[in-house]
């Protein structure tokens, strides 16, 4: 696998930032873009030409195999291992490691001594003196004070409410090395040119409350079904994605994605629905990618790191004030 010119020249702006600047640099390629390529040529480097041992943090199991796999295809004798629990992998000391979060965060210990990080889906990185990454991060500069972290992500800013940037003086990320910027890549060809068709209906959020910069969930789902909104929407939907074989739709609460995905049913649609602890989730990703299925509905499960190429549709039924969360989906 060779390396687009903008993941050579951010590759090149993250080392020239680790030899010449202090503190931890960030990565921002837009979703699409190719970040996975990217943190394995980053882990590549480290290894053959500085002799480090690398971590690649990750917060899901998808991916999780979605960036050991990129790593194989971009070097396929990688002495990597994998710790993630949900996958029944606990490798310790291989030379890159690829972990899920929530199985490593109180393991630092075990794992032996990192010389670089490498966190991907980075804006998921409390501010502030907590949270897993926050605390694995400090057990590994405890182990070596020499540590250097990178994050990448495809938004500089949190997901919740107001855009708050992930970078400053006092946070892991210091400052951004590399930006990439969609219109660039579209321009280049890289990414697909976005065609926007606004919906035939339109939900009263007037009555919804914001609360810390963001819509009430509860209450947002009850707009999002009021008066046989449902039913209007996706009679939109289907009108507005003809000819489209592939889509994807976000929404509010649990309760809003199976009524939409009962209603897309209802018309002859095939569908499956994903959200946190809904069963079959592997079944389901699998199906939309090969074709089983037209329509992935989901409630926050594919906002980031959901590398399916097929997709042709994008529906937004889950308004949001967060700037990086409508950004991220």
């Amino acid at each position: 696998m060779q390396l687009r010119d903008y993941q050579q020249d951010a590759l090149a702006a993250c080392w020239d930032y680790l030899r010449n600047r202090p503190g931890n640099p960030a990565l921002v390629l837009p979703t699409g873009a190719g970040k996975s390529p990217l943190m394995a040529a980053l882990a590549r480097e480290a290894v053959e030409n500085w002799q480090g041992r690398v971590g690649i943090l990750v917060h899901v199991g998808k991916l999780v195999k979605q960036n050991s796999e990129k790593l194989r295809q971009v070097w396929p004798d990688a002495p990597m291992g994998i710790y993630a629990a949900g996958l029944r992998r606990r490798d310790r000391f291989d030379k890159i490691l690829v972990m899920q979060i929530q199985s490593v965060a109180n393991r630092a210990h075990e794992l032996g001594k990192f010389d670089l990080l490498l966190i991907d889906e980075g804006h998921r990185v409390a501010l502030k003196d907590e949270g897993r990454y926050r605390m694995f991060i400090a057990a590994c500069l405890a182990i070596n004070p020499a540590l250097r972290v990178v994050i990448l992500t495809a938004t500089a800013y949190r997901l919740q409410g107001v855009a708050v940037p992930i970078c400053g003086p006092d946070y892991i990320a210091n400052e951004v090395a590399y930006e990439a910027f969609i219109p660039d890549l579209i321009a280049d060809g890289y990414l697909s040119k976005l065609v926007n068709k606004k919906g035939g209906e339109v939900a009263d959020l007037s009555r919804v409350r914001i609360v810390g910069g963001e819509y009430v969930e509860s209450e947002l789902s009850d707009a999002m079904m009021a008066d046989g909104l449902v039913q209007r929407t996706v009679t939109s939907v289907l009108s507005l994605a003809h000819g489209r074989h592939c889509g994807i739709v976000f929404c509010v609460d649990v309760k809003h994605a199976i009524a939409v995905a009962d209603e897309l049913k209802s018309r002859g649609e095939s569908v499956a629905v994903v959200y946190s602890g809904s069963a079959g989730q592997t079944e389901a990703f699998e199906g939309h990618e090969n074709g089983k299925y037209r329509w992935l509905v989901n409630v926050n499960i594919a906002s980031e790191g959901y590398d399916n190429p097929m997709i042709s549709v994008v529906v937004m039924l889950r308004p949001t004030k967060s700037p990086g969360l409508m950004y991220q989906q």
